[in-house]
């Protein structure tokens, strides 16, 4: 015993030498360990395989971004949630997945639906079988699976299904594989990825005629492989002939949360309501999520994906014209990129160095939306530490690093007008970020959308010049307005200093003088000089004086000229004019 107590703690304390190394070892330590050297050893078990590959590691780990991080939380406080009362987490978990599914059902249009929450994607569907299956078979409950070999149950899938989901069903449910049935897709007519309808009502007669159940079909919206969506109004109709489930799976469900759905794809709500509490709390990351996006948000974000795959078609296109690149609306696929060299070469020359540009491109422009999709939140935050005179436009849709705009509390046409002038004065810069009004189908107006950056851009200077520009632009506008209304006010001060002379004026002339006639006699015998004073606003100082000083000047200046005008020696004789050499002639 002494020799096995030895032995034992010398592999103690190996296992305690490893651990200190950094390597992991597969044993049981024999002393505990802190939380951070267990951190520590699940970082190295990550990053094994890597470092024996020579591999970086950051092609392997992906981003979790903002949204993933809530989703993150709500896997965390689901353990800690599931410790509490029985009480209490059932009224808990009972708000949260009554509140999901209702969230769930508005944003796929279940009319009225219920959720089961699951960590498989196949095992819903399971569940699904059950629920048919109890529902076609009304002993099943009681007698169990004996009442199936009465009517064997025979599930329908086509052939362009993902691999392996039919053999799935059929271990987890207990059935024979003969219960599975294989629909081949259309061969001559239609699409080869889609299941052809015909056939399938031709197998369905005759297992009915063989004394089988026709229980469940499941559809395509988006098969794994080409993406292609099946018949799913001629399918629907066929099940409710036949008194069939349809199951409609794929990604092309996810276009039943946009505003507006032109494809032909339904909706069925399915799945069991689980009676365990702690299983309902897989809701909560879902919960969470949801919560944070919005309906909006959510719609916003497969907007967003949208702008940037029309984005990265258009610049491959710009970049390299040879191509033939093209950006299509697909009915069912969405906004995708398409490129055909087969097609393209004949006309535009396509060759195969022109394939290895657009690989070498198509590379580049990932990495930049990259690095502007990792940014984006940081300029959202250093545009809030400069409110309110900068205001960040929450626009999803826009591609590049997000939108901003001079918004202080003044009139619309004074936001537009400095915006504009600060728009001017940002593409003058000496940069590589594209700075522009946005699209024209942007929800707001009047903005300044900041295109993709590089990785290597300090989102805080960029900010902070914007801000900077605009508040010289603000002040340049303030002083042009003080300066406006000092002119103003001078104008108005001049009118009435003018006016109080010329009623001055009039008092000392009287009014025979003002008469027509009389004034022009009175004024020939005896003239009066003009008394009135124009007046002369300096800007410099801000005030205003009268033009008096400024004419004296002047004829100071031009005395002394007419003085030392040469004339000619001949005398002058009274009544003559004498010629003279200035330009004026002297009486």
């Amino acid at each position: 015993q002494v020799l096995l107590l030895d032995k034992f703690q010398s592999e103690s304390k190996g296992r305690d030498r490893e651990k200190l190394t950094g390597k992991c070892s597969s044993c049981l330590l024999y002393s505990g360990q802190d939380v951070a050297t267990i951190l520590r050893l699940v970082h190295n078990l990550i990053h094994e395989e890597e470092d024996e590959e020579d591999k970086p590691s950051q092609n392997r780990m992906q981003n979790v971004g903002e949204h993933g991080q809530m989703a993150l939380l709500g896997h965390s406080l689901a353990a800690y949630i599931s410790m509490m009362d029985k009480e209490q987490l059932r009224k808990l978990t009972t708000r949260i997945q009554s509140d999901t599914t209702l969230w769930l059902c508005r944003l796929f249009r279940y009319e009225n639906g219920s959720t089961c929450f699951h960590e498989d994607d196949r095992d819903g569907l399971v569940k699904v079988c059950r629920l048919v299956i109890n529902a076609r078979y009304e002993e099943y409950a009681t007698e169990g699976y004996v009442v199936l070999n009465t009517r064997q149950p025979v599930i329908y899938q086509g052939a362009s299904c993902r691999s392996g989901l039919g053999q799935h069903l059929c271990s987890q449910l207990g059935l024979p594989l003969s219960s599975l049935c294989t629909v081949p897709c259309n061969t001559l007519f239609g699409s080869q990825h889609q299941m052809d309808v015909a056939l399938l009502e031709k197998l369905i007669k005759e297992d009915i005629n063989a004394g089988k159940l026709p229980l469940l079909l499941i559809a395509n919206a988006g098969t794994p492989g080409a993406g292609h969506t099946d018949k799913l109004g001629r399918l629907k109709e066929l099940c409710d002939q036949y008194n069939l489930w349809l199951h409609v799976e794929g990604v092309n469900l996810a276009t039943l949360a946009l505003g507006q759905v032109t494809s032909s794809i339904m909706s069925l709500a399915a799945g069991l309501t689980s009676s365990h509490p702690v299983e309902k709390l897989r809701a909560l990351p879902l919960w969470l999520s949801l919560q944070y996006l919005g309906h909006n948000g959510i719609v916003q974000k497969i907007k967003h994906a949208t702008t940037l795959v029309r984005t990265l078609g258009e610049e491959l296109a710009e970049l390299v014209p040879t191509s033939g690149i093209d950006v299509v609306e697909l009915e069912d696929e969405g906004t995708c990129i398409r490129f055909s060299p087969l097609l393209t070469a004949a006309v535009l020359g396509t060759r195969e160095e022109d394939v290895e540009s657009i690989v070498a491109k198509m590379t580049e422009l990932i990495f930049v939306m990259s690095s502007t999709m990792s940014l984006r939140e940081d300029f959202r935050e250093e545009t809030h530490k400069r409110s309110p005179s900068l205001r960040y436009i929450n626009e999803l849709a826009w591609p590049g690093l997000g939108v901003v705009r001079m918004d202080e509390d003044r009139k619309k046409q004074e936001q537009e007008k400095i915006n504009t002038e600060l728009l001017k004065k940002l593409q003058d810069l000496d940069t590589d970020i594209l700075f522009s009004t946005g699209p024209e189908f942007a929800t707001e107006q009047g903005c300044i959308f900041v295109g993709m950056v590089a990785d290597d851009v300090d989102v805080s200077d960029l900010v902070d010049t914007i801000a900077a520009l605009g508040r010289d632009i603000e002040e340049s506008g303030k002083l042009l307005q003080n300066m406006t209304e000092v002119v103003r006010k001078g104008i108005l001060e001049a009118e009435l200093q003018l006016q109080k002379a010329n009623e001055e004026k009039l008092m000392e002339e009287g009014m025979l003088r003002q008469l027509p006639v009389v004034g022009s006699v009175l004024n020939w015998f005896s003239p009066i000089q003009s008394s009135i004073k124009g007046r002369t606003f300096s800007l410099a100082a801000g005030s205003l004086d009268s033009t008096e000083a400024t004419y004296s000047t002047k004829a100071q200046a031009d005395r002394p000229s007419l003085q030392d005008t040469p004339i000619s020696s001949s005398k002058k004789l009274p009544g003559k004019i004498v010629p003279a050499f200035h330009s004026q002639s002297l009486w």
